[in-house]
């Protein structure tokens, strides 16, 4: 009588096999049918970057390797045992899904707004124009920041040694600035006295109150049929999805020791945004709803 006897074969799996990114994933293998065997090693392979565990393991009969950490990118594993009849083999792979995350978007209807900083308007008194065009950044300004999330670091398990974007950004924030020199009390607003003389009437304290309430139309700090900054910025945080965009940053350790870090990245990607809407804003707020003095400023 002649007995069968099985081979055994390594069956691998990842669980869950489709994961949201940050949440956890166990890879694991056993032997079918079961019996001892040595763990020689674990490899993984995400976005073409490749982990490889060395470390060797015994495993009595029933035993299973386990190997179980962030979930960051999809990612395909190997790992690869040592019996009585040899070296076997066994893939597996997982999935992921970005997390949605809510889009950042610039709350309220008006941005709140203050007098700034005479290092915001490139000093006091202010220079202007002889056409009597306000350039922006001489009398007003707006402000739009947008503060990074924090980056996380996989330690353990298949995608360990890779950087993701750990929590949402926070909501972006915006604030305008109106120079002290159209603030009542001030020596430039005091020397605006609307005296007659010269080809140009010189401005007065009703010229700086209008000019004021144009300029706070023209940053968004106050409502206005016209485009505003605030208003066109809230557009262009509405148009994109920077959240998704920061969502999906990774980098592997050893990219970010030789090149910038994944905070470096990340950072740039927000600069690059906010550069490109003020781009966009040369095109709408600064064409189509200029801030222009009638009258002749007096210098103190």
């Amino acid at each position: 009588m002649t007995a069968l006897v099985l081979a055994a074969a390594l069956i691998a799996r990842c669980q869950p096999a489709h994961v949201l990114r940050g949440e956890q994933v166990t890879c694991t293998a056993r032997l079918d049918p079961p019996g001892p065997f040595l763990l020689l090693e674990k490899r993984a392979v995400a976005s073409g970057k490749l982990l490889v565990d060395p470390s060797p393991a015994r495993f009595e009969s029933g035993g299973e390797v386990s190997w179980s950490g962030p979930a960051v990118l999809d990612t395909e594993i190997r790992i690869r045992v040592r019996t009585s009849e040899g070296d076997l083999v066994s893939r597996a792979a997982f999935t992921v899904e970005p997390r949605q995350w809510p889009r950042l978007q610039l709350p309220g209807i008006v941005a709140p707004w203050d007098y700034g900083d005479d290092e915001i308007f490139g000093g006091w008194p202010p220079r202007m124009r002889a056409d009597g065009l306000v350039l922006d950044g001489t009398l007003a300004a707006l402000r739009v920041s947008q503060a990074s999330p924090p980056v996380a670091y996989a330690e353990e398990g298949p995608d360990a040694r890779w950087l993701y974007v750990g929590r949402p950004a926070p909501p972006p924030m915006a604030h305008a600035y109106v120079s002290r020199a159209l603030r009542p009390g001030d020596p430039f607003y005091q020397a605006q006295r609307g005296e007659f003389g010269g080809i140009q009437a010189p401005c007065g304290a009703r010229d700086l109150e209008d000019l004021r309430k144009r300029l706070l139309e023209h940053e968004g700090s106050a409502v206005s049929g016209r485009p505003s900054h605030f208003r066109e910025s809230q557009a262009a945080f509405a148009r994109r999805d920077l959240q998704a965009v920061l969502e999906a940053q990774a980098l592997f350790y050893d990219d970010a020791v030789v090149g910038p870090t994944l905070g470096e990245r990340v950072t740039a990607l927000i600069t690059s945004a906010l550069t490109q809407l003020t781009r966009e804003q040369s095109l709408t707020v600064y064409k189509e709803a200029p801030v222009i003095l009638g009258c002749r400023l007096t210098r103190p």
